[in-house]
C-alpha cells in the first residue's frame, strides 16, 4: 500500500465524519485510536465464524467506545461465512475513501503478516452503495453486549509444540513459519517462473509424446530419443 496500513487506519479514525468498518475477525484492538469527535455516523461489524474473534478484543472495544456509541459495535450473528475486510469513510470536505483488502483487525495484520490492501478515494455514488451494503449487514447483526459475549464460544488458542496440535475443529494443525525472503530465494523464484514459461511453450508436444508412448504407438527407445527435443 505504499505506506503502512496502520497510517491509513489512523487517518480514517482521525478525519472521518462517517466511518463504517467490517472485519471477519477481531483479535485485538488499539485503544490509542482517536475517533473524530465530529464523526456523526459510526458502525463497526465483526464476524464470529470459527470462534476466531476474541472476547478480550471485544471487551476492549466496548471500553474504548463512549456510552452513546456502544450500540454501534455489532457482530454479524445471523450471517455464516461473513468474511469482508474493509473501511469506508467520508471526511469533512465531502471526500470519501476506502481500504479494502486481506487484513482483519488483528495485531498480525499490522505487524507480521504479508497482506494485500488497497487505499483509494471513493466516488460519492460508490460510497453511498458501500454505506447501504453495510446497513444491510447491520439488519442481520446484533449489538456486542456482555450478554452476547457470555454465550459466545471462542476457539481455543493453540500453543503449538514441535509435534503440532489440533485446531478448533479438532483437525491437525502443523506449526509453520514462513521464512523471510532472501536474494537467493528471489532468484530461485525467478528461475522457477522461467521453467514454467518454457514448459508452457513445450507442453502440447510433450503431452503428445507421452500419449503416443502410452498407447504403444511408439516404442520406449523412440520415446527416450524424442524426449530431449
Amino acid at each position: 500500500m505504499g505506506r503502512e496500513l496502520s497510517h491509513y487506519y489512523k487517518q480514517a479514525f482521525k478525519n472521518a465524519v462517517e466511518l463504517f468498518i467490517v472485519t471477519a475477525y477481531l483479535t485485538d484492538w488499539d485503544t490509542s485510536l482517536k475517533l473524530n469527535p465530529k464523526c456523526g455516523g459510526f458502525l463497526m461489524i465483526v464476524g464470529k465464524n470459527f470462534g476466531i474473534t476474541r472476547k478480550a478484543a471485544c471487551e476492549k472495544v466496548m471500553r474504548w467506545l463512549p456510552p452513546q456509541r456502544k450500540a454501534q459495535f455489532m457482530v454479524a450473528d445471523r450471517i455464516n461465512g461473513f468474511h469482508p475486510k474493509a473501511l469506508f469513510w467520508r471526511e469533512a470536505n465531502g471526500t470519501c475513501f476506502a481500504i479494502v483488502g486481506s487484513s482483519n483487525l488483528t495485531q498480525a495484520a499490522f505487524e507480521t503478516n504479508y497482506e494485500a490492501n488497497v487505499f483509494f478515494e471513493l466516488p460519492e455514488a460508490d460510497y453511498d452503495k458501500a454505506k447501504k451494503w453495510v446497513r444491510d449487514i447491520e439488519k442481520q447483526s446484533v449489538v456486542v453486549s456482555e450478554d452476547w459475549l457470555s454465550g459466545y464460544v471462542e476457539a481455543l488458542v493453540q500453543q503449538h509444540a514441535a509435534g503440532g496440535g489440533t485446531g478448533a475443529s479438532g483437525t491437525p494443525v502443523v506449526p509453520l513459519k514462513l521464512p523471510a525472503m532472501t536474494q537467493e530465494m528471489g532468484e530461485l523464484v525467478v528461475l522457477h517462473r522461467e521453467w514454467l514459461d518454457k514448459y508452457g511453450k513445450l507442453r502440447d508436444g510433450l503431452m503428445d509424446l507421452f500419449r503416443r508412448s502410452a498407447s504403444g504407438e511408439i516404442e520406449s527407445a523412440e520415446f527416450y530419443e524424442q524426449l530431449p527435443t
